[in-house]
């Protein structure tokens, strides 16, 4: 009989009642660990303390004041500690240490009920770091999983955060990274002790290709049978390149009968803002903020291909969900998007920041029936072989045993 690993998951990014779909990559390898893989698992999101008189000021901080204490989702039982996040580059690498003391005092009445075999950590910094401050406390194995922007973006803010993020290399047990060009980018960082690649998982039995909810959603975004819809999920920023999936969907030709549906939570980037003030009145291009998680395959399924023309990745979840749906994908050529998406098989790769490539890229699709069916095809057979969740999931565990055996 297979032995339970208790595991307890530091993990910021997290589900929460009023932004479901933040971290839920996080949230579906847990609930596939829990139910397919033997463990047993507890749940710590870290919150930034937010005092009630901020909540006046900005929706991320009424957000933040209004998480409660814990909440089961799944029936997984999640704890949100609040901490004392700094705001701003310059301060953000030392907001692990504040990270540390407040999990130092909100975890004293879990572990009397529950002796993790395992602390798995969600990002470097400031979650990683954070817990391997408290190492000695734990008593366990530590196992960092690294996303995209912690090692991408954040050690190079200042040297503070370099130095932090390299202390947190060397201290974890074991590093995960979720991509290879992740792993070689750690590499340039620091030495890691342990170090594995394992892709995020999709679970293919929910992303598949379904046309069961089409008709009603087109009728919900009023978009006609005829028209060809190109998809974008994810926030809706400079650095996913949406200002210039915007003004390369301007450039398609009329007549050519296409929609552009962009999905995601608005930055406060005034460049951002203005380009979205100004499209406004283009009843083309529609956008949407949060959906409910469940329904992002509905919305995938509906639409002829999915863009992403992000500056910097990880791999991220939308391309290998998109793919599992059959959908071809245009995305750039950064991050471990390559190792998933190959050039004109499964979909096409485009300069970052290229207006002009990434108009012919999207009209290519759009216009050839034939080749987005033959792509989606290779697209989902990818996935199947190389992210299907409960696969990863049984790596996952395989590698927990080997830490506390």
């Amino acid at each position: 009989m297979k032995r339970h690993i208790n595991v307890l998951v530091i993990s910021h990014l997290y589900p929460q009642l009023k932004n479901p779909i933040k971290g839920i990559f996080v949230h579906n390898q847990v609930k596939t660990l829990v139910k397919k893989q033997n463990c047993n698992i507890i749940v710590v999101s870290p919150i930034p303390y937010c005092p009630k008189i901020l909540t006046k000021f900005k929706k991320k901080w009424q957000e933040y004041y209004s998480v409660p204490q814990k909440s089961k989702i799944d029936d997984i039982n999640i704890f949100y500690p609040k901490y004392l996040h700094l705001p701003g580059k310059n301060l953000f690498g030392l907001s692990s240490y504040l990270m540390a003391i407040g999990l130092r005092f909100s975890l004293g009445h879990i572990l009397k009920r529950f002796k993790p075999d395992i602390i798995h950590a969600h990002t470097l910094i400031p979650d990683g770091y954070a817990v391997n401050l408290l190492k000695k406390y734990f008593k366990v194995p530590v196992v960092c999983t690294l996303h995209g922007s912690d090692i991408n973006k954040y050690p190079y803010y200042n040297l503070i955060t370099n130095k932090i993020c390299r202390n947190a290399i060397k201290s974890t047990d074991q590093l995960i990274t979720v991509s290879k060009c992740l792993e070689n980018n750690v590499k340039k960082i620091a030495e890691p002790k342990k170090i594995t690649t394992i892709y995020n998982g999709v679970d293919i039995k929910i992303f598949n290709k379904s046309s069961k909810y089409n008709k009603l959603l087109r009728k919900k975004l009023h978009i006609d049978n005829g028209s060809k819809i190109i998809l974008f999920i994810g926030r809706i920023e400079i650095n996913k390149g949406i200002i210039e999936l915007i003004s390369a969907f301007k450039k398609l030709n009329r007549f050519l009968k296409a929609r552009l549906l962009i999905i995601g939570e608005k930055s406060n980037e005034k460049i951002v803002e203005r380009t979205l003030i100004k499209n406004k009145s283009d009843k083309r291009i529609i956008i949407l903020k949060r959906i409910e998680n469940k329904m992002i395959p509905q919305y995938i399924n509906m639409s002829s291909l999915l863009v992403l023309p992000s500056y910097h990745e990880g791999l991220p979840m939308v391309v290998c969900e998109a793919m599992s749906c059959g959908k071809p994908v245009i995305a750039t050529k950064v991050g471990g998007i390559l190792e998933v998406l190959k050039d004109n098989v499964n979909g096409l790769i485009v300069p970052a920041k290229d207006i002009n490539a990434l108009a012919n890229a999207m009209e290519k699709i759009i216009n050839n029936k034939a080749l987005r069916i033959k792509m989606g095809k290779v697209a989902r057979k990818q996935i199947k072989h190389k992210s299907n969740i409960e696969k990863n999931c049984r790596i996952l565990k395989k590698l927990y045993e080997k830490l506390f055996n």
